[in-house]
């Protein structure tokens, strides 16, 4: 996944589109399982870029004081 930035990608697509089922029609530990995996493969996304989930924590911030 490292070397692959569009299947790394595609990942968080269908973790995200889990997770959303998952919101929908399952329980909160569900929830939170996949959420776990979005935020697992979109930092290997990041890492496969040389970024970080700091990197995107900096955005949020500037976001936030913008």
């Amino acid at each position: 996944l490292l070397a692959d930035p569009g299947l790394a990608g595609e990942k968080v697509q269908e973790e995200a589109e889990e997770v959303v089922r998952a919101a929908r029609e399952e329980s909160d530990e569900r929830v939170a399982e996949e959420a776990a995996d979005v935020i697992y493969h979109l930092a290997v996304l990041l890492r496969g870029r040389n970024l970080a989930l700091a990197d995107a924590e900096r955005v949020l911030d500037g976001r936030r004081r913008g």
